[in-house]
């Protein structure tokens, strides 16, 4: 009687850890699947904004009148580079968002107010401060690169010189890009990637982030940012700080441009630069640590992933897909195009 219930029991187990393998087996398959498509979806998201901001510079090409404006007039070349912006990045990311929003459930619109209003008050210059060490460490980065005899450059933009030129270009760098790469990245991205773990998401993202700026000048320090600017996202549970850091961020750059140009203060241009840096260094130090402290005390902190698949076979299924990899395959091809030989 023992014996055959010992014989009963040992059958009953081996039924149940077989039905536990299959159904491990089973979500391991749905996960990869899951993320393999959000991947595609990346990839031809990159795709398409490298078609697209080719097709919005045709009518540059084979119109004359157009390419004097462009080249002559900055208020134009500001406008160009908006609509560049828009129609390139905005609206591929934006159907493929809505398409992962209905597919995963996931909402890509992700312009809640902040869980904390102090929390999110301080991760501005904490994120600021973050974008101020990815300066430096991308600075340090391209010295590296000149050392070995390769030379580093990234897309020019025309310096402003008058009232109406300075205002489009502050429209142009400091508030239609960071409003559309953070709905675009953070968002439409990010978002749906975040039910497999808020890090895996962050990171890469990160790197879609890095990727999409196609030169190693810009891509460093997108890549050091953008980890900072995904975890601001997550612990606040809201776009709006990212959007506001990545502003502050580009207006800074607008700032120098402005100063350097001569447009304004040309000879004061240093002082106010460097003046303005220690400034926000101090700040953001303080804040870093008061905005850890704060969410230690709240209980604020990434989302763990319960997924059964490994961070590597995550990896793996975001970024090798053949959309991603044809995505991959031409920014680098653009990239190359920013990178030669030191005389």
């Amino acid at each position: 009687m023992n014996s055959g219930f010992n014989q009963s029991n040992n059958n009953n187990t081996a039924y149940q850890y077989t039905d536990y393998n299959q159904e491990k087996i089973l979500k391991s398959r749905g996960e990869k699947k899951a993320i393999k498509i959000i991947g595609s979806v990346s990839g031809i998201c990159v795709i398409a904004y490298v078609l697209l901001q080719n097709a919005v510079a045709l009518p540059i090409l084979f119109f004359p009148a157009l390419a004097d404006l462009f080249k002559n007039s900055n208020e134009f070349y500001y406008l160009f580079t908006i609509a560049a912006s828009v129609i390139g990045l905005f609206v591929p990311f934006i159907i493929g968002g809505n398409y992962l929003k209905k597919r995963t459930g996931t909402e890509i619109y992700y312009f809640d107010a902040p869980k904390d209003g102090a929390l999110a008050v301080l991760s501005i210059p904490m994120g600021f401060f973050a974008c101020l060490i990815g300066n430096v460490l991308t600075g340090y980065f391209i010295a590296w690169m000149e050392s070995i005899g390769l030379k580093l450059t990234s897309p020019d933009f025309n310096s402003p010189k008058t009232p109406s030129s300075i205002i489009l270009y502050t429209i142009a760098i400091a508030i239609v890009p960071p409003l559309v790469e953070e709905l675009a990245v953070r968002g439409c991205i990010m978002q749906p990637l975040r039910r497999y773990g808020d890090l895996f998401a962050i990171v890469a993202t990160s790197v879609l982030f890095a990727v999409l700026h196609g030169n190693l000048v810009q891509a460093p320090f997108a890549l050091f940012a953008g980890l900072a600017f995904g975890y601001i996202c997550c612990i606040t549970g809201s776009l709006w700080p990212t959007v506001i850091i990545h502003c502050i961020n580009n207006a800074y750059s607008v700032l120098d441009s402005v100063l350097t140009s001569g447009a304004v203060m040309e000879d004061k241009a240093e002082y106010i630069m460097v003046m303005t840096q220690y400034f926000f260094i101090g700040l953001g130090a303080v804040c870093t640590l008061a905005f850890f402290y704060r969410a230690r005390k709240l209980n604020y902190r990434l989302r763990k992933s319960d997924t059964v698949i490994r961070a590597g076979e995550k990896t793996a299924a975001y970024f090798l897909n053949i959309p991603m990899i044809i995505a991959l395959i031409i920014m680098l091809i653009v990239t190359s195009q920013y990178i030669s030989l030191m005389n």
